[in-house]
């Protein structure tokens, strides 16, 4: 008797415990409550349906989201005087479809959703967040086109889209982020040619064009690309020749553009790229003799220009890394 009564205070201590450490059943956000939210309701609502869209309760980390604890508190989440200013759920296993919403966050400034399993389209709605400075889509299942109205965000300095399933040619209302600094459009299905407008982005430092469908030449408007370091258009359908305009580029320190198929002769102007680390030209259809003035390139660490029909000899300070 006295070892029945034990296990059953036993019991009900064990269950004690574990409700203590559970803790009370939190509520569902009311979003009508911005006192308790800490945000507006439009901004409150854009999160739920963000989470609600992107199969929340399976995310790896849903901390404290739709509950009653605000928002600043949920996982991910940054808030400033009211406003979201933040969403960092980059490789959180976000499914489905990024909701419309998503536009509905008028103070934004970062928005990182890289490395997850989100598909359909870009809402065009992003481009209604004219504050954000960075937008990192990555890794991600997108398909369909970039949306033009990515170039409403004047104030954008890093837009990263690659490793998605995008086509369609490159939105030339790109050109219209003058703040940019990187924009990589890397691994997708891009096509048409590209927007010599680019040219117009005088702050890009990298430029990832490489691993999509296309065409055409590399513009010469590039060569105004003052402060341009990383230039990476291999393996597309690009044809053309080689602007003698690239050599101004002085600060450009990867210029890559094999599995392509650009003609011509190599300028002699490309001895100007004195910043210059690797110049990757394989398998093209170059032909002409190599210019003695690569020779001035005296950082480059990585040369390959196989593949081609190209004539002399390579200056004598390269060829060991030929």
């Amino acid at each position: 008797m006295n070892s029945t009564r034990l296990s059953v205070k036993n019991l009900a201590a064990y269950l004690c415990t574990l409700l203590l450490l559970i803790g009370p059943a939190q509520a569902e956000t009311n979003c009508h409550d911005t006192a308790s939210t800490g945000v507006s309701e439009t901004e409150c609502f854009a999160l739920l349906a963000l989470y609600n869209q992107t199969q929340g309760v399976a995310w790896i980390n849903n901390s404290h989201w739709n509950t009653s604890v605000p928002a600043a508190q949920w996982f991910g989440v940054s808030v400033e005087e009211g406003h979201i200013i933040e969403l960092q759920l980059a490789s959180n296993n976000l499914q489905g479809v990024l909701p419309p919403e998503i536009g509905q966050l008028p103070k934004l400034l970062v928005l990182s959703l890289s490395d997850n399993r989100l598909e359909g389209t870009i809402p065009r709605t992003i481009g209604e967040l004219s504050l954000l400075r960075e937008l990192y889509l990555d890794i991600n299942h997108f398909t369909e086109a970039i949306p033009a109205d990515l170039g409403k965000l004047k104030q954008l300095t890093w837009l990263v889209l690659n490793n998605n399933l995008l086509n369609g040619s490159i939105p030339a209302e790109l050109s219209q982020l003058t703040e940019l600094r990187s924009l990589v459009l890397s691994f997708n299905r891009l096509s048409g040619e590209i927007p010599p407008s680019l040219g117009n982005l005088p702050r890009l430092r990298y430029l990832g064009l490489d691993n999509n469908l296309l065409e055409g030449s590399i513009p010469a408007e590039l060569s105004n690309l003052a402060n341009l370091e990383y230039l990476l258009g291999f393996s597309n359908k690009l044809t053309g020749q080689l602007y003698p305009a690239f050599g101004k580029l002085e600060k450009l320190i990867f210029f890559d553009v094999e599995l392509n198929q650009i003609e011509g002769e190599i300028p002699h102007e490309f001895g100007g790229m004195r910043s210059l680390v690797r110049l990757d030209l394989d398998h093209n259809k170059l032909s002409g003799k190599i210019p003695p003035e690569l020779g001035n390139l005296t950082n480059l660490t990585d040369l390959y220009m196989r593949g081609n029909q190209l004539e002399g000899e390579i200056p004598e300070n390269l060829i060991n890394l030929v």
